[in-house]
């Protein structure tokens, strides 16, 4: 879709055109825009090759934007009309390339007509503000009388509604914009999407309330002085567009408003047309110009963004050292924890080795105690032996016993021999005292090795669970070592990481410092060859042209005529007080010379002021630009100065 802003001056236009440009309407390429300045400091978001098409129409039948009395669109010269086409046509092609695109130039309810040629599908969208507010805004910018604005603007709302009365219309409340942004924003998006319009958004309220600013609200019809005009013709219409986007009736701009639109623009200087002898060549050299213009100030801004580009690439180098630097403290912090923990694994690995060495000794407490239990058992064994040679003299015991009863018995068999046999019976009771004495020893030895060997089950119990508690201690130990070595790894871990992450930022940083130098060389080789082109050097001649805002050392009557278009520029600037700078300075008003021309040609060389509100030597000072070209410095503000945004002196 292609949306067309419709609305007088100092109706907000332009921040109707911004809201749509939010929402997602192509506006133009950069440096396509006429800028800002101190009446609209957020700039007017209107197409700078659109307003001089537009004015180049209205220039070529002696009109202008507040000189329409007589313009009608219907009689343009053909030449004219196809001159525009050429044109127009051309940029409407350009714009087609990014639909939904928008398309704001308050000429715009003038000259539809002629647009709506090259329109295929074209959207009308209507801002209406109150005609008193719009009337004193232009009486404050330029002086125009509050009757006469009113007027203008009653003229560019009936011709814009007459030119799209078959068009699909959306109409926007200036006052409802500016008070609730949110609220009217929500509703344009519904009734474009009404109208057929797709691809767009509803803005952010941040959005939103960085651009649309109540206080920039400033001319409103509450005010005292302009109470008076409550009942001007004009709100009739006012209110009938706001409520059903249509025309009440006909013929209002007609009668007594013609002729004092008419006794209005007689008042003024004629419009600055090109002398009949400045042929189709020249105009295209100033068209050729202006494109230089804006091909210039494309590179300038061009070199503006790099400049940002590498002061925010320079930002985000100081970060990374920012970051590098954090990240070498951390790393010392990592590695002061590293030797902190290989210090306290150092003890523990230390701890670990006296534990071995104290189960070493263990250890070998414990094949001493093995050893010992060992010989222990062979001694059982050999208990075991002596027991059972012991059992086997009991035995015999018993059968000595037996023996002896036998014996007892044969002896009292012998007793009736015994003098034939005392020898035997002597040797037979020494036998047996002997076997007595043997039994009495035998059975100590047998009580000593139970003691040995409950004693020493005792000792082999302790030594095996010590030997236990031992094997517990040492798991501990293993364990705890295991869980250290496993932190060691992670620690070891996270320090390549960060190794790594440091590696890899350094690495980026010298990627960018060598993007950010590339781009640098690039943007000066652009700028020597920009210098050096062809067309810069064909445009030398046409730069000299700002010699016109130096002064010229000629004939009165010469100087005069090739100062026309200065003074022209400072009788239609409220920066020039003609009363103030003859009565500020007698010696001129003595010497009957003409204050502007004065001016022009003496009063900026000698530092004298234009009015109260300029100072010639504190804009001096502060464009040291200015005064280094040797410019007139009012003129220099008028011209350029204040599109540029320049302060006043």
């Amino acid at each position: 879709m292609q949306l067309i802003v419709l609305g007088m001056h100092r109706s907000g236009t332009s921040v109707l055109a911004r809201l749509l440009n939010l929402m997602g309407a192509y506006f133009g390429p950069e440096g396509a825009s006429t800028g800002a300045n101190s009446e609209n400091p957020k700039g007017f978001w209107e197409r700078r090759d659109v307003r001089n098409l537009n004015d180049a129409v209205l220039h070529s039948v002696d009109c202008d934007w507040n000189r329409i009395a007589r313009f009608d669109v219907a009689a343009l010269p053909p030449e004219v009309v196809a001159r525009f086409g050429k044109h127009a046509s051309q940029l409407i092609l350009e714009l087609d390339a990014h639909r939904p695109w928008l398309l704001k130039e308050p000429r715009l309810c003038l000259l539809l007509p002629l647009w709506r040629k090259f329109l295929e599908a074209p959207v009308c969208v209507h801002i209406y503000r109150n005609p008193v507010e719009v009337a004193s805004s232009l009486q404050r910018r330029n002086g125009i009388p509050i009757e006469v604005g009113l007027l203008l603007w009653e003229r560019y709302v009936r011709s814009a509604l007459q030119a799209s009365a078959d068009l699909p219309r959306v109409v926007v409340s200036h006052r409802h914009l500016m008070e609730d942004p949110d609220q009217a924003a929500a509703k344009l998006l519904d009734d474009l999407k009404s109208a057929g319009v797709q691809g767009l958004r509803l803005p952010a309220t941040r959005e939103l309330s960085a651009f649309v600013e109540e206080k920039l609200y400033r001319e409103r019809e509450s005010r005292g002085d302009l109470k008076k005009y409550k009942n001007a013709p004009q709100l009739e219409l006012f209110e009938a567009v706001l409520a059903n986007g249509n025309i009440p009736r006909e013929g209002r701009e007609g009668g007594e408003g013609e002729h004092m639109l008419a006794a209005y623009e007689a008042g003024l200087p004629p419009v600055t047309t090109p002398a009949a002898a400045v042929s189709e060549k020249s105009d295209d050299l100033h068209r050729r110009l202006a494109l230089k213009e804006q091909e210039l100030q494309f590179v300038k801004d061009q070199c503006i963004r790099h400049q940002m580009d590498v002061e925010h690439r320079d930002r985000l180098l100081a970060s990374h050292e920012l970051d590098r630097q954090a990240l070498r403290e951390a790393v010392s912090q990592g590695l002061a924890s590293i030797a902190t923990r290989e210090a306290r694994l150092a003890r523990a690995e230390y701890d670990l080795a006296s534990l071995q060495d104290v189960l070493s000794r263990m250890q070998d407490e414990a094949g001493c105690r093995d050893r010992n239990m060992s010989s222990l058992e062979a001694r059982n064994l050999e208990l075991q032996g002596v027991n059972e040679e012991l059992h086997a003299r009991v035995v015999r015991h018993a059968e000595t016993d037996e023996r002896v009863a036998q014996l007892e018995s044969e002896l009292i068999d012998l007793e009736r021999a015994r003098d034939s046999s005392q020898e035997q019976v002597k040797a037979l009771q020494r036998e047996l005292m002997n076997f007595g004495s043997s039994i009495r020893t035998l059975e100590g030895d047998l009580r000593n090795a139970a003691n040995d060997i409950s004693r020493h089950r005792q000792e082999l119990k302790l030594a095996v669970e010590a030997k236990a508690a031992m094997e517990q201690a040492l798991e501990h130990r293993y364990i705890e070592v295991g869980k250290l070595t496993q932190l060691v790894i992670e620690l070891e871990a996270h320090v390549s990481r960060l190794l790594s992450e440091q590696t890899a930022a350094s690495r980026d940083f010298e990627l960018e410092r060598f993007e950010a130098a590339s781009l640098q060389k690039q943007t000066e080789a652009e700028l020597i060859g920009l210098r050096m082109s062809r067309s810069w050097r064909l445009t030398a001649p046409l730069r000299k042209l700002g010699g016109l805002l130096r002064p010229r050392a000629r004939s009165r009557a010469s100087a005069s005529e090739d100062l026309a278009p200065q003074l022209e520029l400072l009788s239609k600037s409220e920066l020039f007080d003609e009363g103030w700078y003859l009565w500020t300075y007698p010696d001129v008003a003595k010497s009957g010379q003409n204050a502007a021309e004065h001016f022009i040609r003496f009063g900026s060389n000698e530092g004298r002021n234009p009015s109260e509100c300029f100072t010639t030597v504190n804009y001096l000072k502060k464009n040291p630009d200015v005064a280094a070209a040797g410019l007139n410095p009012l003129l220099h503000y008028i011209v350029y100065g204040r599109n540029e945004g320049r302060e006043l002196g």
